[in-house]
């Protein structure tokens, strides 16, 4: 039965289906650090976008860190725990892609000594219109239209 995810402004959110284990990490689960059991038929939200912009305000702002835009999903194994990534059997990495263009402009920025704004909101919805062409290349579909996950 697999997993659902939804992409959005707001956010990625995850609803496990499968009987098998999932575990997730991403700026909006609860517990970091600690394991993270996805909970069956429950629709969670895993990265928060808002969450992400006021982290990179504070970067830019010399506050904190590069905040991480990624979502790991593992499947059949605890994560995050203390085993190194490359020893998990199955891990998916998830990123909107704005986000990780947001995230590389702003390490290139600031590697280079400049300031740049982070902007209030994602961009024009011009980068959601790629994802039909990315898609068309592939030929099963990514996704089942009858399997909507509700957010």
């Amino acid at each position: 039965r697999g997993v659902l995810l939804h992409s959005s402004r707001q956010g990625v959110f995850v609803k496990r289906l499968c009987q098998g284990r999932v575990f997730c990490s991403g700026n909006a689960v609860v517990c970091k650090g600690r394991p993270n059991k996805l909970e069956r038929d429950e629709v969670v939200q895993v990265f928060d976008t808002s969450q992400f912009f006021r982290e990179l305000q504070q970067f830019y702002n010399s506050q904190g860190r590069l905040p991480d835009g990624r979502v790991v999903l593992c499947f059949g194994e605890e994560f995050p725990d203390m085993a190194p990534l490359r020893s998990k059997l199955i891990l998916v990495q998830i990123e909107q892609l704005y986000v990780r263009q947001l995230a590389e402009e702003a390490g290139k920025s600031c590697g280079a000594g400049s300031v740049m704004q982070a902007p209030e909101e994602p961009p024009p919805d011009h980068v959601f219109r790629m994802f039909p062409d990315i898609c068309a290349s592939h030929q099963r579909p990514f996704f089942r239209e009858n399997q909507q996950i509700t957010v």
